[in-house]
């Protein structure tokens, strides 16, 4: 099995507003200076509040939205700033066995 990665090194990022619920920022793909890409228009995760001022990140997946805490997702990344590494960092940390 063959996973295959997209990569894009910026985000565009857009506000959005609409009717009923309230504004919203949009994570896309971007260009080398975080430039909107026509070819790729659609949203990968958004920024929303609810009523109760509770921020969410949605994923947008092929099954649909999922939603977790805004706080989750910082959590996730200062979690994992320090300590995920590529495969190359390890051969040139760890003592050879």
């Amino acid at each position: 099995m063959t996973n295959t990665v997209a990569t894009a090194k910026r985000a565009f990022l857009q506000f959005t507003s609409c009717s009923g619920e309230g504004m919203q920022l949009e994570i896309l793909a971007g260009g080398p200076d975080g430039e909107f890409l026509p070819n790729c228009p659609e949203a990968l995760a958004r920024i929303v509040a609810d009523d109760n001022e509770i921020h969410w990140f949605e994923f947008f997946t092929p099954e649909g939205r999922v939603r977790l805490p805004l706080s989750e997702i910082e959590r996730a990344i200062a979690a994992g700033k320090p300590d995920v590494h590529g495969e190359a960092w390890y051969d040139k940390h760890l003592p050879e066995a």
